[in-house]
């Protein structure tokens, strides 16, 4: 099984990846900016502080890894893109084996049918275009050639499991291709 850090395991989406990981018999390090603000994990599941925004806590959290899995949040935008900054320029610093990245994202960087970005939709809720803008910055970043990274975006229609508001209309999207 594959040894797995989820930076953000304690918000809504990382929590569920890392008690799916662990269910499914990985190795699971959960990393958190604030452990005491974080119920306990599943068994077997290890805790500890991490950011990957913080090029030591990348570092230290980097050996032996198969992945690191990105699903972070919070009011600030530009986390994402210094999030995806921090570990590519970390990591790419290490010598021998290093853990590919998964960056986890809420689908607005997905696109239409029309080859348009999903959060330039005019109804796409305004509350989500500054988050929406943040990831995109991101996704720009990691699908440059040569990354180990991978850009995952979850439907927008899924926000419901994160009890998201909205009253968008549902469109038919296509994922962007990775490089």
């Amino acid at each position: 099984m594959s040894k797995i850090v989820v930076f953000g395991a304690g918000g809504k989406a990382g929590r569920l990846i890392t008690d799916e990981a662990a269910r499914r018999g990985h190795s699971v390090t959960a990393a958190v900016r604030d452990r005491s603000d974080v119920p306990g994990f599943a068994e077997g599941v290890n805790s500890v502080t991490g950011d990957p925004t913080d090029s030591r806590s990348v570092r230290a959290l980097a050996k032996g890894e198969d992945v690191f899995i990105v699903a972070i949040g919070g009011a600030d935008n530009t986390v994402w893109l210094r999030a995806a900054q921090t570990l590519l320029e970390t990591l790419e610093a290490i010598p021998g084996s290093i853990p590919r990245i998964l960056h986890m994202s809420g689908g607005s960087t997905l696109l239409t049918p029309q080859g348009g970005h999903f959060f330039d939709l005019p109804d796409f809720p305004e509350a989500f275009r500054g988050p929406a803008l943040g990831q995109a910055e991101a996704l720009g970043l990691l699908s440059r050639p040569r990354q180990r990274a991978c850009f995952l975006d979850i439907p927008f229609s899924t926000a419901g499991l994160f009890r998201a508001r909205s009253a968008h209309r549902q469109v038919s999207l296509r994922a962007r291709p990775s490089r």
